[in-house]
């Protein structure tokens, strides 16, 4: 389509320049960082990680742009598969490496909270500079935020209503290519949440969200594949999976003790067993590219979004 190709040109220019400033705080802080920082490198236990882990997954959202562009790629059996998995390594590493650097600069509990990095570089003598390019980095990555995610939510809608679930209008493509209603509705949409909500609330639920959403794919994943004679013992499988997940992120919320902790993770383990037991009454699709490892795949992202979305102390309610 028209437009694609500009648009992803900037979008290249963009991400590099963001790249670079990332790369940059990860060098000048590893220059200044202080090791005792690190120690101990998780100071209030496991818990506290995984309940915080719906609101950082946020961060990783970008990734479901690739597979909404199946239409722009030339092999797309062969180059989604690999832009996901090259996506999700690249982001850990960089917010990894992110992290490391900002904890070496500040002790974990002196980090400001509203702006960390420039904080942080503006209390080290010499680098006090690196803030700027901080805050330049930030523009440049709302940037690309924004530029990817309108392009891919159109996408979405257009694919929703070709099956018909919403309205037809938007599955219309311009004399360009594009589909210019849904992109305008996508427009409209994202300037009214701006302009209605608080920023940190829309962040919280659309990580809850993103993880709602992908539970459902995965669970999806499985269900399509039954025999039409064993969809319902499927069902009943991924039920007792996810209520067993949910068992246990509350577990971990309400600081129940490690051991039934453990318990309830075991027995979601367990649970798998029978979907790995059937595995002859579920059918690939005939399709170039399938999920693999089926079912053990869709069944540890089902079970891992229940347990983060329920553990997180600031989410439950909408867990």
């Amino acid at each position: 389509a028209r437009g694609v190709k500009e648009g992803m040109t900037l979008n290249k220019v963009l991400t590099l320049t963001k790249i670079v400033t990332i790369v940059l705080v990860m060098v000048c802080g590893a220059s200044a960082a202080k090791s005792s920082h690190w120690s101990p490198f998780i100071p209030n236990g496991i818990g506290p990680v995984i309940s915080m882990s719906s609101t950082l997954f946020f961060s990783y959202v970008g990734f479901d742009a690739v597979a909404n562009s199946a239409e722009e790629v030339r092999h797309p059996s062969r180059d989604i598969p690999a832009g996901i998995m090259a996506c999700l390594t690249v982001c850990a590493l960089l917010y990894g490496g992110v992290t490391l650097a900002l904890t070496g600069l500040v002790k974990y509990s002196d980090i400001d909270t509203d702006s960390p990095l420039s904080s942080a570089f503006k209390s080290v003598e010499g680098l006090r500079w690196v803030r700027y390019v901080v805050d330049i980095g930030g523009l440049v990555g709302l940037a690309t935020t924004l530029l990817i995610g309108l392009y891919a939510q159109a996408r979405v809608y257009l694919g929703i209503a070709r099956d018909g679930v919403i309205w037809s209008r938007l599955a219309r493509i311009d004399r360009n290519g594009a589909p210019a209603t849904a992109q305008y509705m996508v427009g409209a949409v994202a300037i009214s949440l701006a302009m209605l909500f608080d920023v940190h609330g829309l962040t919280q639920f659309l990580s809850i969200g993103v993880m709602t959403s992908y539970t459902t794919v995965a669970a999806a994943v499985v269900q399509q594949r039954a025999h039409a004679y064993h969809k319902s013992n499927a069902t009943k499988q991924l039920v007792a999976s996810a209520a067993l997940s949910l068992g246990a992120g509350l577990a971990v919320r309400l600081s129940a003790p490690t051991a039934v902790v453990v318990v309830l993770v075991l027995v979601a383990v367990l649970s798998l067993a029978p979907l790995l037991r059937a595995q002859g009454s579920f059918t690939p699709p005939a399709a170039s590219y399938v999920c693999p490892w089926f079912p053990l795949i869709p069944w540890l992202s089902m079970a891992s979004t229940r347990l983060v979305t329920t553990s997180s102390r600031h989410h439950a309610a909408t867990g």
